[in-house]
């Protein structure tokens, strides 16, 4: 026990960091009735029994303290992987002592032909960080209990791969290689893409862990050392670029300004790297502790939040951080401690030397236990740079593009009842409203206008009571006109309306109630279910079971013809903005088709084959062939109407319903949906509309900087995510809303921005 005191190694990597401790519940309950008062107690057994340490409800900004504490052993013991931290940061130091040692000793000693046993021990260390790190990766996808895949009989799997390869060169004819030895190098190249796709996965999340604490840890120091920050978080860039050609053409050149041998060139490297994992060893405090900050950060964002929340849920909001502490310093120690490993390998069995060109090193010993012997030294230098170089690439390409295209943390709203409908509100004074609906069954439902702050990044509300029913639905025009769709309960029977309600948000920020729309079918009864409502400057177009009927508001807000009717379920449907006499329609049968109000014709516009129903669409506000179709099964297509057999894009980022597509009104390659999975995912749906339909895949410029496909998943939200909503102020502004009432607001990351707009 005393030894284990004496050599306890990762105090240092935690001394000075402290923790926030929340308060209680009993705390909580305390500070809620001195706020708000005692509550009821019911003289029922069940409310009875619920008294004393039973969770309840507090509202979200509710006064209390946190304490700071400090990082103690008593604690940290008891986290959940300290004993892989604890052996990860031990083995390694160790490891170094033993390499520092043998070094020593072949310097006095150097024509000495034992085994180097520090190479098997800087293996080991790189192969346990690398261990931890895939661990950690394991646990995030898979469950502990699916143990069986480890046991894999790797000699069957062999022998068939290459017989595979075997067939395939042979039924290939190429000439040169007749059959796959043991020796193939065919087999070394399969080899080395295996292991590098797994530092490449292990290195993934730790990248981006460390690019949240370097944003994080730069808010708290002062300039000297936010100077050392992007030193360490910039520097493995210059190094990556030293192991290119053209750099290396510039320093080893013989008749240029800058000359240097190639022994010097890779001391010049080797020195770079080394000063690199000392630095990320230097600010280690500041980033880790911009870990354990998240829990104040996440406790002062609860606070400008509305609605309530469990107190227990408020507790483990902040006390989490602590809890993955040894998650995060793993993450942050491990990628350092594998490309130490790498570079002493590289200068060890590489044959390099610090203080002559040429080695005399035991690198040609006949000894068979050696590591020298598997293969020259040249061949090892070749092996071990190209691990390190392979190594520093991942690491700093993945927290490179977390730290560019990474959204802005959302500001967020909270309503106390459930809610599936948020619109952005037109304003003449370029400021960014929204207006929220509520869809509660028992309460009394609100409207809500938010008005988001983009100087103080706050958001200011104002609310009405909605006693009407629940909203389902939501539209806006121009001329300050609101659309609601509304399902209420009248003598036991569900019945749909549509209210058309006026905003004054240049004057008083408030809304208010005009009239009601008279609906009734051709059967004279009233709508069951109003699935969309939506404008084309004053008609107003709605979507009820299966029926739409167009109304004109200017003329007291009658109907302009009667309803038409189909054959299957109308989910979704919208005025063509470029053709106000073409309406699209989304059915509950996998069609999308388009109906001329004019001549009361439909047409097939798009079948999917799939079977899954196409649940919401929108158009391309710049583009009047493209749409964008959210389906069933997670699935968002780019349709060009003029060749509806071909989907131009796909992207299966849902793994749910997509339940609202939306085109970013000005720049339209950006492109918004949310989904039933709680996700929110921000596209660069690309299309170049000089080409042909089959060059429509081809990238364009932008596309140089910004790949086609997926530019953020957002999973800010724990629920259903209903309807989002690009700002009308600012189109770098979007909203989002969740069942839960949450409504986050973002603002696309300015890189993204300047990338979009070229400049």
């Amino acid at each position: 026990l005393s030894f284990n005191v004496f050599l306890h190694l990762t105090r240092p990597f935690y001394n000075s960091l402290y923790r926030y401790l929340p308060p209680t519940l009993e705390e909580l309950r305390k500070i809620n009735e001195k706020t708000f008062g005692k509550p009821y107690k019911g003289k029922n057994k069940k409310q009875k029994n619920q008294n004393g340490d039973s969770d309840f409800k507090v509202p979200r900004n509710i006064e209390y303290s946190l304490h700071a504490f400090p990082v103690i052993d008593k604690h940290i013991c008891q986290l959940n992987y300290y004993p892989t931290l604890y052996w990860l940061i031990d083995f390694s130091i160790f490891a170094i002592i033993v390499f520092t040692i043998s070094e020593i000793f072949l310097f006095f000693f150097p024509t000495n032909q034992d085994v180097n046993i520090s190479m098997l021990w800087l293996i080991l260390a790189f192969v346990f960080a690398l261990q931890s790190l895939l661990t950690l990766t394991y646990s995030f996808f898979f469950d502990e209990t699916f143990t069986s895949e480890r046991n894999l009989i790797l000699n069957q799997a062999y022998n068939a791969l290459t017989d595979i390869i075997n067939k395939f060169i042979e039924s290939q004819e190429i000439e040169g290689i007749s059959k796959l030895e043991k020796r193939s190098p065919l087999l070394v190249y399969l080899l080395f893409s295996v292991i590098f796709s797994l530092i490449g996965s292990a290195l993934v999340f730790p990248s981006f862990r460390y690019a949240t604490m370097y944003d994080g840890a730069l808010k708290t120091v002062s300039n000297a050392k936010k100077l050392l920050f992007h030193l360490a978080f910039l520097l493995p860039v210059f190094i990556i670029s030293l192991f290119t050609t053209p750099v290396k053409n510039v320093f080893v050149n013989e008749g240029g300004r800058i000359n240097v041998t190639e022994h010097q060139y890779e001391l010049i490297r080797m020195g770079l790297i080394f000063i690199w994992v000392i630095l990320r060893l230097i600010v280690r405090i500041p980033h880790l502790q911009s870990f354990l900050d998240l829990g104040y950060e996440n406790a002062i964002a609860l606070k400008k939040e509305h609605g309530n929340i469990s107190a227990s849920l408020l507790i483990r909001s902040i006390q989490q951080y602590f809890i993955y502490f040894c998650v995060a310093c793993i993450q942050y120690i491990a990628p350092i401690i594998m490309t130490a490993c790498l570079l002493l390998l590289y200068k060890n069995l590489g044959n390099i030397c610090i203080f002559s060109e040429k080695c005399t090193s035991p690198g040609g010993s006949k000894i068979p236990g050696g590591l020298s012997h598997l293969l020259e030294p040249t061949v090892q230098a070749i092996i071990w740079r190209y691990f390190l170089f392979m190594t520093l690439l991942t690491n700093t390409a993945f927290r490179l593009l977390y730290s560019i295209f990474m959204c802005e943390p959302p500001i967020i709203y909270g309503i106390d009842l459930p809610a599936r409908c948020l619109i952005s509100l037109p304003s003449e004074n370029d400021l960014n409203f929204f207006l929220v609906g509520t869809h509660g069954v028992r309460n009394k439902n609100e409207l809500h206008v938010l008005l988001y702050n983009e100087e103080t990044e706050r958001v200011s509300t104002t609310s009405c009571i909605f006693d009407r029913g629940e909203v389902k639905e939501m539209a806006a025009n121009n001329d300050h006109h609101v659309a609601i769709g509304v399902s209420g309960i009248c003598k036991n029977k569900v019945i749909g309306s549509v209210e058309i309600w006026e905003h004054k948000l240049n004057e008083e920020d408030k809304i208010k109630y005009c009239t009601k729309l008279e609906i009734n079918n051709n059967s004279n009864s009233h709508p069951k279910v109003i699935q969309n409502v939506n404008w084309s400057s004053n008609q107003l177009l709605v979507g009820y079971d299966n029926f739409i009927q167009t109304f004109d508001v200017s003329d007291d807000c009658k109907s302009s013809q009667k309803p038409f009717e189909f054959c299957q379920s109308v989910l979704y449907s919208a005025f063509d903005p470029f053709s106000l006499s073409n309406i699209a329609l989304a059915s509950s049968e996998s069609h999308l088709s388009r109906w001329d109000l004019r001549e009361n014709v439909s047409t097939d516009v798009f079948i999917n084959n799939n079977s899954t129903r196409i649940r919401t669409f929108d158009f391309n506000p710049n583009n009047q062939y493209y749409m964008a179709l959210g389906c069933d099964d997670g699935r968002t297509m780019i349709l060009d109407t003029r060749n509806s057999s071909k989907i131009l894009n796909s992207y299966n980022n849902h793994c749910h319903w997509i339940q609202c597509v939306k085109y970013n009104p000005v720049h339209d390659q950006l492109l918004l949906t949310t989904g039933s999975d709680n996700l929110v995912c921000l596209h660069n749906s690309i299309i170049d509309e000089n080409k042909s339909f089959d060059e429509l895949s081809e990238i364009n410029d932008v596309s140089k900087t910004i790949p086609d496909g997926l530019i953020a998943r957002l999973i800010d939200h724990e629920d259903s995510v209903y309807s989002c909503a690009w700002g009308c102020a600012d189109s770098w502004i979007f909203g989002t809303l969740s069942y839960d009432g949450r409504v986050n607001i973002y603002r696309i990351n300015r890189d993204i921005k300047y990338n979009i707009m070229n400049l």
